[in-house]
């Protein structure tokens, strides 16, 4: 996060938000069906994506 300010009134603000960073790997559910043949396999990936980030600007005045 970056602050600026202007003429004492004006403020800018700039933030970068970065989740996942190290790139860690979120693994699904285990298939619990015993008569399929991936049963007891993890066979998909969990919901957290890989590194995301996002930029953002505020102005107050």
């Amino acid at each position: 996060m970056k602050n600026w300010t202007a003429r004492d009134r004006y403020r800018l603000q700039f933030r970068w938000e970065l989740f996942n960073a190290f790139n860690r790997t979120s693994f699904g559910q285990p298939d619990n069906n015993p008569s399929s043949g991936t049963y007891g396999r993890i066979t998909a990936v969990g919901s957290v994506l890989p590194r995301v980030m996002q930029a953002g600007l505020k102005l107050t005045f």
